[in-house]
């Protein structure tokens, strides 16, 4: 009787740590999938803002080249007045 005793003491012992161990799992998933959702909120960010700053560097190319392409036109168009002394 007394070896059940110790065993069954020891089980209870057994079952009370899986039980802890479990809810200590179930917590850390629980921080890691929060983990994952900030994540995927903070990648989905900064992929906007690198489409938004590729965007904004082809509309500042593609102004300075209309700039350009104005400018050479002007410089085409443009009449040199000299005076000669005299």
């Amino acid at each position: 009787m007394f070896f059940q005793d110790v065993l069954q003491c020891q089980l209870e012992d057994l079952d009370r740590c899986l039980k802890e161990t479990r809810k200590a799992l179930w917590l850390s998933e629980e921080r890691l999938q929060g983990k994952v959702t900030e994540l995927s909120a903070a990648e989905a960010d900064l992929l906007a803002a690198a489409r938004d700053r590729e965007e904004a560097e082809a509309r500042c190319k593609r102004a300075e080249g209309r700039n350009r392409q104005k400018e050479e036109e002007r410089n085409r168009y443009a009449v040199v007045i000299t005076v000669e002394p005299g």
